[in-house]
């Protein structure tokens, strides 16, 4: 079975109580570029990047390798991440990293959020519900052509 590296990281500011603790396969230097850029673009609700666009914040976070692990697939890299996630308690972290539902009983599987229907995705993308739904021709709604071949 082939495995790739993973790192586990932690992003945090000299003077703030808040961090946040992520995972990637890339370099940490090119994974930390990436939260710059998107936090720079302002569009993204994540707690991290919000707090990037806080005034006394900003992009000039520091940040440390945690840990570095071969792991078989994002599952487990996904794991991993929520062990450090459980153990260091951070505050940015918007979610959970992994949904795994032998982790926890029915009471804190309740507290998790269910799965994206297409219901939840049309209410975030039009949630004015200024929704147009385009009815489906049905064959029986056609207009009828009938041809004379003579």
């Amino acid at each position: 079975m082939s495995t790739y590296k993973i790192n586990i990281y932690k992003i945090w500011w000299e003077d703030k109580d808040d961090f946040y603790v992520g995972s990637t396969k890339q370099r940490l230097s090119v994974r930390m570029a990436g939260h710059r850029g998107i936090g720079k673009k302002n569009k993204n609700k994540q707690k991290l990047y919000r707090t990037m666009n806080k005034e006394g914040y900003g992009y000039n976070f520091n940040y440390v390798l945690l840990d570095s692990k071969q792991v078989a697939n994002v599952d487990e890299k996904l794991k991993l991440e929520q062990e450090y996630i459980d153990k260091l308690r951070p505050n940015l972290n918007s979610g959970r990293a992994c949904y795994d539902p032998t982790m926890w009983d029915d009471k804190e599987r309740k507290k998790l959020p269910r799965p994206f229907t297409k219901i939840d995705i049309r209410a975030k993308l039009f949630p004015k519900g200024d929704i147009v739904s385009i009815p489906e021709k049905k064959s029986e709604d056609m207009p009828k052509i009938s041809v004379n071949v003579s």
